[in-house]
């Protein structure tokens, strides 16, 4: 029985600390005038404080991508044209237990140059298992036009309720 709990509970610790997915879907919400493909997120980076970034060049891109992942398994880095993209970076920083996430909800062009981006920090909910991990949370997105620098950001937590 000891050997059963160890070894679920070692597949549980496991299976709640993935490291990544990439993603090409686009995702849009109703409330939101501009498109963007998620290229990146998970739970396991070394940004150790919140950080939300707008990525317009690739020396940034680089500056930002060797700090994040510097572990023995970096992520493939995608190739961006920043002639028409550019990147949207979420970063929570330390959580003290797993089961965290963060992600965009909408991004919206208020006036020709003003950009508003919106995230949700997801958190277990009070019936969910989380680990005692540390975690990193992290979101990296393309949007399908060049933003300006005059972006605000706000995130809303959100519980994720577990059955």
């Amino acid at each position: 029985m000891k050997i059963f709990n160890l070894l679920l509970t070692g597949i549980i610790i496991v299976s709640s600390c993935s490291n990544s997915s990439n993603g090409t879907s686009v995702t849009t919400h109703s409330d939101s005038t501009i498109k963007w493909t998620k290229l990146i997120s998970g739970n396991q980076c070394n940004i150790e404080t919140s950080l939300d970034v707008l990525i317009t060049n690739q020396a940034q891109f680089d500056s930002i991508w060797a700090k994040a992942f510097t572990m023995d398994m970096p992520p493939e880095k995608p190739v961006i044209d920043f002639t028409k993209n550019t990147i949207v970076a979420l970063f929570l920083g330390t959580v003290n237990k797993g089961g965290h996430g963060i992600e965009i909800a909408a991004i919206n062009q208020s006036t020709d140059k003003e950009y508003s981006i919106e995230a949700i920090h997801k958190l277990p909910g009070k019936n969910c298992f989380s680990s005692m991990a540390i975690e990193f949370p992290y979101f990296l997105a393309t949007t399908d036009v060049v933003i300006s620098d005059k972006t605000t950001f706000s995130t809303k937590e959100k519980e994720v309720d577990c059955e």
